[in-house]
């Protein structure tokens, strides 16, 4: 008889392993090593498992963690390594998993889901793929003539996280991320299920900025910064760099958050062009309570009182939002995408046929970026 859903116990983690290992790293690899963050000892309770005679079968990872938007917190449930074996698929036991992953977040007072993946069960569920970063290709002309010979580049290790951390704190979106994440990367060197270095960037001795790196070493397959902080002219200026101890490749991928417009705007005068870039699935589980915490950053916008008369009703499957009097329902799809934005300028499309005082408040509040997961995917 099949179990579940329920979190894993201790004696099935074993089982819970080899199945995402099966699923996931079939030509090697470890999802225990890779992801220590998510398969460790104290968060066996949010490990969602189906269990079939003792024998793990279908799995949902889920991670707490809160973020920060632009001030406002909320708290974020991280979707990840969603896996089910070959031959319970086909059951809708994944779909299981995912609403009692759902009513599990909502119970912890998470009001934003993201999910690392844009499958079905999730476009399904209406969990959206929404702007999350630019895509600039970097040239190693472009590196050379940037480059700063004053810049040295140096190696994260633990005694350093502290500083890493001080400066990933002044992002005014980002994770409010604990002392053991720097931990874990640490042990498992993997970012977006990639090897990855983290490298710190000096000027003299000085820490202005760090980057966060996937290894490329081919042709075909070039680096990628997938996470930064701090001074961004040094970012730019130590490209070369990056590209030298990268190795095998003569250029490098920098992805740019969206909330980091100015990086873009700086990139654009060196005369790079950005690709707009989806980045995984976004579900807003409470309507209502994403709103009220974001709040303060629309009265910095509209001004206390017409910041409290923005409010929504949350019916599942329609999102009513109210600006005063007026009112605007839209599917839940296209509600999340006016929320956070999509590559091909939804948000746009769905303001524009829809006139009026709210569409004209609403454009002005939305979109907003969505946080970027580096150092926290799952």
């Amino acid at each position: 008889m099949i179990e579940g859903p329920r979190a894993v116990r201790e004696q099935e983690f074993d089982s819970l392993i080899q199945l995402v290992n099966r699923v996931f790293r079939s030509e090697g690899g470890n999802m225990q090593t890779e992801y220590p963050q998510l398969f460790n000892a104290e968060n066996l309770g949010n490990l969602l498992v189906m269990v079939d005679d003792g024998r793990v079968i279908s799995h949902i990872g889920l991670l707490f963690r809160d973020v920060t938007i632009y001030g406002c917190r909320l708290t974020v449930g991280c979707i990840g390594a969603v896996a089910t074996d070959k031959e319970y698929r086909g059951r809708g036991l994944a779909s299981k998993l995912l609403f009692d992953a759902f009513a599990r977040i909502e119970e912890a007072g998470g009001s934003l889901i993201l999910i690392s993946g844009g499958r079905g069960l999730y476009r399904r569920n209406a969990c959206v793929p929404v702007l999350r970063s630019m895509y600039f290709e970097i040239s190693r002309s472009f590196a050379d003539k940037n480059a700063d010979s004053e810049l040295t580049l140096k190696s994260f290790d633990s005694s350093e996280i502290a500083t890493v951390s001080a400066l990933y704190r002044r992002e005014p979106v980002r994770f409010l991320r604990p002392v053991e994440d720097y931990r874990y990367f640490l042990d498992s060197g993997v970012v977006m299920s990639h090897p990855s270095d983290l490298w710190l960037i000096k000027r003299g001795s000085r820490v202005v900025a760090y980057v966060v790196v996937q290894k490329g070493g081919t042709a075909s397959t070039a680096p990628q910064i997938v996470e930064y902080a701090g001074d961004r002219r040094a970012i730019v200026q130590s490209l070369a760099m990056l590209i030298d101890h990268s190795g095998g490749t003569d250029s490098l991928n920098l992805f740019v958050p969206v909330a980091d417009e100015p990086f873009c705007w700086q990139l654009q005068d060196l005369d790079l062009t950005g690709v707009k870039r989806e980045g995984w699935t976004v579900r807003i589980q409470n309507f209502e309570q994403f709103l009220q915490s974001m709040r303060p950053y629309f009265a910095e916008i509209l001004g206390t009182s017409l910041a409290q008369s923005v409010t929504v009703e949350d019916s599942d499957s329609d999102i009513t939002f109210f600006v005063g009097k007026e009112q605007l329902t839209l599917s839940r799809d296209d509600a999340t995408a006016l929320v956070f934005g999509t590559a091909d300028n939804r948000e746009r499309q769905i303001l524009e046929e829809h006139k009026g005082t709210i569409a004209e408040t609403l454009g002005e509040l939305f979109p907003i970026p969505a946080p970027w997961y580096g150092l926290n995917y799952v």
